[in-house]
């Protein structure tokens, strides 16, 4: 195991706990060991992977990583350790079922557990309140748009309305203005 390598403690070791381990050379650590134990070589990548087991990143200042069934000299925990359940996933795992993971193992699929489940609630809960108010939000807008529509309509045909009145007006003012130059020029 990659952990429990002295020739490796200067890039992963475990902690002084034995209850987690930790990355000291990070650069190091995804050129030589990840392409040894992982298709890849991309360490966010094997975050998200320690993430989906179960992993947790322990305080801010280095990588160091713990789970409750990862435990220096017990290896017999690690058969506690599964991969958790996606996200808004609309899978129902049969619990017996098995499924591979990256290294070859196979490991049962995890129920949520009771945060996590409240998380999910919750997340819930605010995506139906936000659609609830976009809803809202475009009612209203629709609203708007039809009464600007309805101001369109009425100032289109006011101005056709005008345009006739000042036609009909200029045709009057012409009927008249010849006369009255006419009666202007004999006088």
């Amino acid at each position: 195991m990659m952990f429990s390598d002295p020739t490796t403690d200067t890039i992963v070791s475990w902690s002084s706990t034995n209850r987690s381990f930790v990355v000291w050379n990070q650069p190091d650590f995804s050129k030589e060991l990840l392409p040894i134990f992982f298709k890849h070589n991309k360490f966010s990548s094997f975050v998200r992977q320690l993430n989906t087991y179960g992993f947790r990143k322990v305080g801010q200042e280095q990588w160091e990583f713990t789970n409750e069934d990862f435990v220096k000299d017990l290896p017999n925990l690690m058969k506690n350790i599964h991969m958790r359940r996606p996200y808004f996933s609309h899978y129902v795992p049969n619990t017996h079922s098995q499924r591979a993971t990256t290294s070859g193992v196979s490991v049962a699929a995890a129920p949520l557990t009771e945060s996590e489940r409240w998380n999910f609630k919750a997340q819930i809960e605010k995506i139906r309140h936000e659609k609830e108010q976009l809803l809202i939000e475009r009612q209203r807008q629709q609203e708007e748009w039809n009464q600007n529509e309805m101001h369109l309509h009425y100032s289109k045909d006011r101005l056709q309305q005008l345009e006739l009145n000042q036609q009909s007006l200029l045709s009057s003012v012409g009927q008249v203005l010849p006369k009255s130059v006419e009666e202007a020029s004999l006088r």
